[in-house]
């Protein structure tokens, strides 16, 4: 698995995911080695496949507070903004300052056109000191 995380340091997904699977062959219930598959999946846009991994994931470790953000992705490109907020809530709850959940939650708030929600998340979201894409502030900022 560490092999793993140097492959991915490197930029090298397809070694990152190669070295996660040998991972899971010996630890099937090792629920870092599934976020990473899911991570990879995701950035090599096999949002299905990512999906499986991540819920996966998630499953096995409840608490894995990267792999419940990086689900919330998942499920914004599924255009399923609500359980993007769902499995996010669980994310912030556990740990509030982790901006990721919340840049996702303004997002599908965004998507719901929830708009109060969406600056309200946005600007926890930069209280974390999350970069923030500059589009997204613009959008979100029409709405103070």
């Amino acid at each position: 698995m560490q092999l793993g995380g140097i492959a991915m340091q490197r930029g090298d997904l397809d070694g990152c995911l190669n070295y996660n699977k040998l991972a899971i062959e010996g630890r099937p219930m090792f629920a870092p080695a599934w976020g990473n598959i899911g991570f990879v999946h995701l950035q090599q846009g096999e949002v299905n496949q990512a999906a499986k991994a991540l819920e996966r994931a998630v499953k096995l470790d409840p608490n894995f507070i990267q792999a419940l953000a990086t689900l919330g992705s998942v499920y914004l490109m599924e255009n399923d903004p609500e359980r993007c907020l769902t499995v996010c809530k669980r994310a912030v709850e556990q740990e509030p300052k982790f901006g990721p959940a919340w840049n996702q939650m303004a997002i599908a708030h965004l998507q719901l056109e929830q708009h109060a929600e969406a600056v309200e998340a946005i600007d926890k979201a930069l209280e974390t000191g999350f970069e923030v894409h500059e589009k997204l502030l613009e959008e979100i900022n029409q709405y103070r």
